[in-house]
C-alpha cells in the first residue's frame, strides 16, 4: 500500500501504465465533481468508482484483496478510518471474480484516520479495511472515488488497449 497526498501522485508516474492513465485523468478532472457509480476512464481497464458508504463499526468491518486491479482511493468527502492487515487471514467470502474481491478476517494494526486531502493506493494481495471507524466515527457518511486500473509493467499507456 502506498499512502499519501493527492498532490504528490506524480511522484508515482512510470510504476503502472493504468496509474500514468488514472494520473494524466487526474489532471483534467475532479474525482469530487463525479456522480456516485462507475466511470469508464479506458473501458474495462481503468475507470472510477465513486462511493458514498456509511462507515462500521470496527467490529463489522471486513478486510479486501484484490486480485486483478490496483485502487486510488481518494477521500473526497468525510473521513474513514482504514486498516491494514499484516498478520494470517481467515476467509470469510470467497473471491468474487466479477467485483474482484474477497473479505477477510486479519490480525488487525492500528488504523489510521485520513483527512480528504489523502490518497491511498492498494495493491493487489494487499487486504485493506475500508469503511471502518472509530468509536467517534461510527456510522458517519463518506465519499470516496475508487480509481482502479489493471497492474500492467510500465511503458506506454496505450498498451492497455491491446
Amino acid at each position: 500500500m502506498i499512502y499519501g497526498a493527492l498532490g504528490d501522485i506524480e511522484e508515482y508516474r512510470g510504476m503502472l501504465k493504468g496509474l500514468d492513465v488514472l494520473i494524466d485523468w487526474l489532471e483534467e478532472n475532479d474525482p469530487a465533481k463525479l456522480e456516485v457509480g462507475s466511470h469508464p476512464i479506458l473501458g474495462d481497464k481503468v475507470f472510477a468508482n465513486v462511493m458514498a458508504p456509511t462507515t462500521r463499526p470496527e467490529a463489522e468491518a471486513h478486510y479486501e484483496t484484490h486480485q486483478r486491479y490496483h485502487d486510488l482511493q481518494i477521500d473526497v468527502e468525510g473521513r474513514e478510518a482504514f486498516k491494514v492487515a499484516t498478520g494470517s487471514l481467515t476467509l470469510v467470502q470467497e473471491f468474487d471474480e466479477k467485483d474482484d474481491y474477497d473479505l477477510s478476517i486479519p490480525t488487525p494494526r492500528s488504523p489510521a484516520i485520513l483527512p480528504t486531502t489523502n490518497s491511498r493506493c492498494s495493491l493487489p494481495a494487499s487486504p485493506t479495511c475500508p469503511r471502518s471507524s472509530s468509536r467517534a466515527m461510527a456510522h458517519s457518511r463518506s465519499r470516496r472515488s475508487a480509481l482502479s486500473c489493471l497492474p500492467t509493467p510500465t511503458g506506454r499507456s496505450s498498451e492497455l488497449l491491446g
